[in-house]
């Protein structure tokens, strides 16, 4: 896999020479909206932005981390090796937390833990917990311990401003509080969404500019508290997004989901682990062994093998979206990369993938942002197959479908390649006003504009590239 100048974007099979604009969407692939950011709410006001969290949110943060707790998806039943870690946090004295809806899902291989202070970073195992309720639009669970928590947190009813600083708290004895200031209110389904039974609403969702660091993986996690400097919680943290240059990290507002909290925590009636099927809402190819062998093969570089693998979970789940749209993935990838070699027969496989997204067009009834996706996909497979004028009318109409489907970046990206900066430039001016946390947006502006318009640009580049520790 190439990477790409200086960014260091590895994730697209593109040639060097082709402008950042084209690979500023590292995580996904054309057509791949879902579980990406949404904007075109409350504005940002730069001018009022301040560079440093506020000392009264650092000195309390720190004494808030006694209601988290860790939650472990080991390999197998010894529990030697856990393959996945995530975290929540402690909602009430008695034991009831919120922690994130996968793990619950899965609900075997399951451990959870309480790192207490002083004890050198080693978790206390719990009892696994039962289940009062689940939020699959905001990824979460809510879950009861026996185990009384040395503190908890309280959701909050409110949202922040743009602009709010954060505080993002880790279990005592690992690494301190990271803060960092909310740039983006906005809708969307989340990154799971396809994985759920069902269509699943958009969720309100932030964007918080938190700091890269060597040890990411274990400083940030799903579940995880987001604290202002009231020291309620304001946020959940559900998924980041790796752009090469930043790392972008999310959460969902408490207050999309606090109410639904408060109605489980007195009526809901109690479940145990795991989930029985008909109210599990993961897809059951999700769910499967076989996919966490997809996951080793490709952590492994064992392309051919997670291949295999998909298309026998494509075999066993016919119906499951989340399997086709992991399928596409590789199509894109691989037609990528073959047009690069230039292989005699990536056309024909170019026309095979068309014909597959085709026969799985959307229904009717479907949201918008599912229809958006389709017209987008096609859009990205005439894009690669030179019929520029096909993919302009795909991703125009996946635009107007909704306008929050990122399709402006994908046109911003056709015009720029194509050498049309005016039109490349009114497409990545809606993008960067809609996603003001994106440093590649401003960079790319602040080369196509000149003064005071060019200062501008790059002035929010380099604010963006100190808050989120970019490279």
């Amino acid at each position: 896999m190439k990477t790409l100048g200086k960014w260091g974007l590895g994730m697209r099979w593109l040639p060097s020479p082709f402008p950042l604009l084209v690979f500023l969407f590292s995580l996904g692939l054309p057509g791949l909206s879902f579980g990406e950011e949404k904007g075109g709410g409350e504005a940002l006001d730069w001018d009022s932005l301040e560079p440093a969290a506020p000392l009264h949110l650092m000195g309390s943060a720190v004494k808030l981390r006694d209601a988290l707790f860790e939650v472990y998806l080991f390999e197998d039943e010894r529990r030697n090796q856990f393959y996945d870690s995530n975290r929540g946090f402690f909602i009430s004295d008695d034991g009831f937390a919120i922690c994130p809806l996968f793990p619950v899902c899965v609900g075997r291989q399951l451990g959870f833990g309480v790192i207490e202070a002083g004890k050198g970073g080693v978790p206390t195992l719990l009892e696994a917990p039962v289940v009062y309720g689940l939020f699959p639009e905001a990824d979460l669970a809510l879950v009861k311990f026996e185990h009384r928590p040395a503190g908890h947190l309280s959701l909050a009813a409110r949202d922040v401003p743009l602009g709010t600083w954060v505080a993002h708290l880790t279990p005592p004895g690992l690494t301190t509080p990271e803060y960092g200031p909310v740039l983006f209110h906005g809708r969307t389904a989340v990154a799971s969404a396809d994985w759920l039974k069902g269509v699943v609403d958009p969720v309100k969702r932030y964007s918080i500019a938190l700091p890269r660091r060597r040890n990411d993986s274990e400083v940030y996690r799903q579940g995880e508290p987001l604290v202002d400097e009231s020291g309620e919680v304001v946020a959940v943290l559900v998924g980041f997004g790796n752009l090469g240059i930043q790392t972008l990290r999310y959460g969902v507002p408490a207050n999309e989901f606090r109410d639904r909290v408060d109605d489980a925590m007195r009526e809901g009636k109690p479940m145990t682990l795991p989930l029985p099927e008909a109210v599990n809402p993961y897809d059951p190819a999700r769910l499967d062994p076989m996919y966490l062998a997809y996951g080793g093969a490709m952590l492994g570089g064992r392309v051919a093998e997670a291949r295999g693998i998909l298309e026998s979970l494509s075999e066993k789940y016919p119906d499951s979206v989340g399997v086709r749209n992991e399928l596409y993935r590789f199509g894109f990838q691989t037609l990528e990369a073959m047009k690069e070699a230039g292989a005699p027969d990536w056309e024909a496989q170019a026309n095979r993938l068309l014909v597959e997204v085709v026969t799985h067009r959307y229904a009717k009834t479907d949201p918008l942002w599912r229809q958006a996706r389709y017209h987008q996909r096609l859009g990205a497979l005439y894009r690669l197959s030179d019929k520029e004028e096909d993919a302009v009318r795909e991703l125009t109409l996946a635009d107007k479908l909704d306008p929050d489907c990122q399709a402006c970046v994908d046109l911003a990206v056709f015009y720029q390649v194509r050498g049309d900066e005016e039109q490349a430039k009114h497409y990545l001016e809606r993008a960067a006003e809609r996603w003001p946390d994106h440093i590649g947006f401003w960079v790319e502006l602040g080369k196509m504009s000149e003064g005071e318009a060019q200062r501008t640009c790059f002035g929010r580049a380099q604010l963006l590239r100190s808050l989120y520790g970019a490279k």
